[in-house]
């Protein structure tokens, strides 16, 4: 019996078909997975101790991204060292707060028109050590008005010895006729004279102060 051709269009179908059944197929020898980003790597977290920087790419590296940590010695496993916290000075330390001044002493100068007043540190004066000088120039008449716009000189003398001392001290104006005397030094024991010579208004005169170093 002759077979009849086949149509072109049932070639076709049976070949999509075909091709359906083995995508199919395929398909349940595999599963697709979502895509997933890449694992992150946390940081060991650092302890800086000025910044509190926490896990920075810099300090991982070995240095703080603080610049005042980069001073600082690193560990091995690349974190700086905390720094000591500073040790309080004592409280009866004298430099905590700067120089301690005595007592104050006054006189008048030679001619009565300026009172001088002054306190030095330490106090007492010591022997063959630097020490400073508070002094404030004052109206001979009104001892409440310092005198703006006068000026100092200082000078040590032994009046026994002939001399003065063996360094010349740096007077420095604090305003309104205050000043701060540093690089006395008295080398000597025995009798000592704080010689202030005082300008005011074109008029000079000195005042005399005795100090015994025994």
């Amino acid at each position: 019996m002759p077979v009849a051709p086949r149509s072109p269009r049932a070639g076709l179908f049976v070949a999509s078909l075909l091709g359906a059944a083995i995508l199919a197929l395929g398909g349940l020898g595999c599963t697709s997975s979502p895509s997933q980003a890449p694992p992150t790597v946390a940081l060991e977290s650092s302890s800086c101790p000025d910044c509190e920087c926490v896990g920075c790419a810099v300090c991982d590296g070995g240095d703080c991204c603080c610049a005042d940590a980069l001073a600082v010695s690193a560990t091995p496993g690349g974190h700086p060292e905390p720094r000591p916290e500073p040790r309080p000075a004592p409280v009866d330390d004298p430099t905590r707060d700067g120089p301690v001044f005595g007592a104050p002493r006054e006189a008048l100068s030679r001619d009565g028109k300026y009172l001088v007043r002054w306190a030095s540190a330490p106090d007492p004066i010591p022997f063959n050590q630097p020490f400073q000088l508070q002094v404030a120039v004052l109206d001979g008449e009104d001892h409440s008005t310092l005198l703006s716009g006068s000026t100092i000189g200082v000078a040590g003398w032994m009046p026994d010895h002939g001399h003065g001392m063996s360094r010349f001290p740096r007077v420095e104006s604090t305003g309104d006729g205050r000043f701060a005397v540093h690089g006395m030094l008295f080398h000597m024991l025995g009798l000592w004279e704080i010689q202030v010579d005082v300008i005011h208004a074109g008029v000079s005169s000195r005042a005399d102060f005795e100090v015994v170093l025994e």
